[in-house]
């Protein structure tokens, strides 16, 4: 019985501390709202040129394009979906 108590508690720790992480990396909403492709992708090159960093691309098809900067608190992603014609910005 002692056995499994220990276990148990170990078992929460590590739950819980997962649960922090997960937390820690959760993403922000920083601005979503409708635009073309292509002025979604200037808005790309224009955070670019702002920050002075290239993009580490994450996703490039017709259709979506995400880019991600690493900062120094964290990461700027950039979401272009030409399907549903939304730029949408997060950070974490």
């Amino acid at each position: 019985m002692r056995i499994f108590s220990h276990s148990v508690t170990v078992g929460m720790g590590f739950f819980g501390f997962f649960m922090f992480c997960t937390n820690v990396q959760a993403e922000k909403l920083i601005k979503e709202e409708t635009l073309s492709f292509e002025k979604c992708l200037s808005v790309i090159e224009t955070t670019s040129k702002h920050i002075v960093m290239l993009p580490r691309v994450t996703a490039d098809t017709s259709k979506l394009k995400i880019v991600e900067f690493d900062l120094a608190d964290g990461i700027l992603s950039i979401r272009c979906d030409r399907k549903k014609h939304l730029v949408r910005i997060t950070s974490k």
